[in-house]
């Protein structure tokens, strides 16, 4: 099993110490500077920048493409350095979503932080995007970071960031993977977070019609499981909400998430294969498609 070294040390820091930050130039990614200034409030020390130079498009252009990737990064160095974290910039050549595992587990980071491209990222997953590869692979958790963008008539669109460590949502279906995500939520509430939205969501596809008149059943069974969660929560310092709702599961968790205005999602992931996945469907994989809220996803530890 690989185990990340950062775990292992325990507490606030092993979490959110040292955080893998890929970048493309674009400007949701150069935005991520902005997140990473927020993290250290949950003990962020250390940020590895990588930006992959891609074997399969760059031609013979490699070497010049990498140099030039090194100047863009040493400015982004310079920039965190003032903030007084540590940086390591790192220029691989390769297949992006490949070397951003390798680089993971090398460098032993506690996390990957990565953007989002905002609404055409639902047709990237689809086609196989480097984060939709990195969200299926990573041997740590993941966050993606999404943008609100800001139109205003005669003027160039902006992305706005808001903010990961205001009020969370935090869903669960009480399996160990929820619970391994509700140690995160715990962090960010020692780190600074206030208000936590706690959500399970009864999945009608299978409980209607053969389960119908046993929902009031579950649903009091699981609001039990919820105020034992709400109880922990508390004990943290945070202001806690629990909601038990009925439908599919991905659409009441983003509904929710909107409805609560959540800052982050932070939810567990089983790790299913890619053949699974596309068979049986993730709720983790539809919320991180289409959310408009930027999603932390604590995946199940691979086996090696």
């Amino acid at each position: 099993m690989y185990q990340n070294e950062a775990h292992v040390q325990g507490g606030l820091s092993s979490m959110f110490g040292k955080i893998l930050c890929p970048t493309d130039f674009s400007e949701h990614s150069t935005k991520l500077v902005e997140a990473l200034e927020e993290l250290k409030k949950a003990g962020l020390r250390e940020v590895v920048l990588v930006h992959v130079v891609d074997i399969r498009s760059s031609g013979g252009m490699s070497v010049q493409f990498k140099k030039h990737a090194l100047q863009k990064l040493e400015k982004v160095k310079e920039s965190l350095e003032s903030k007084n974290l540590r940086v390591d910039i790192q220029v691989p050549i390769g297949v992006p979503f490949l070397e951003i595992i390798k680089l993971a587990k090398s460098k032993k980071v506690s996390m990957i932080l990565m953007a989002s491209h905002g609404k055409s990222f639902i047709r990237q997953m689809l086609l196989g995007s480097t984060s939709e590869n990195v969200l299926r692979n990573a041997p740590v958790p993941l966050m993606l970071v999404k943008y609100k963008i800001l139109e205003k008539s005669g003027k160039t669109p902006r992305l706005i960031y808001e903010g990961i460590m205001k009020k969370i949502l935090y869903p669960t279906d009480f399996s160990d993977c929820a619970e391994k995500a509700l140690d995160y939520v715990k962090e960010l509430i020692r780190s600074g977070v206030r208000e936590v939205v706690v959500i399970h969501v009864q999945d009608t596809r299978k409980l209607l019609p053969h389960l119908a008149d046993r929902i009031d059943e579950f649903n009091k069974i699981d609001e039990g499981r919820l105020a034992r969660i709400k109880g922990e929560l508390e004990r943290e310092g945070a202001r806690v909400k629990t909601i038990v709702a009925e439908g599919v599961p991905h659409i009441e968790i983003n509904r929710a998430a909107e409805n609560e205005n959540a800052s982050m999602i932070v939810m567990g992931s089983h790790g299913r294969s890619m053949v699974k996945r596309m068979l049986l469907g993730s709720v983790c994989w539809n919320v991180v498609a289409e959310s408009t809220r930027p999603v932390l996803v604590i995946r199940r530890e691979l086996q090696e």
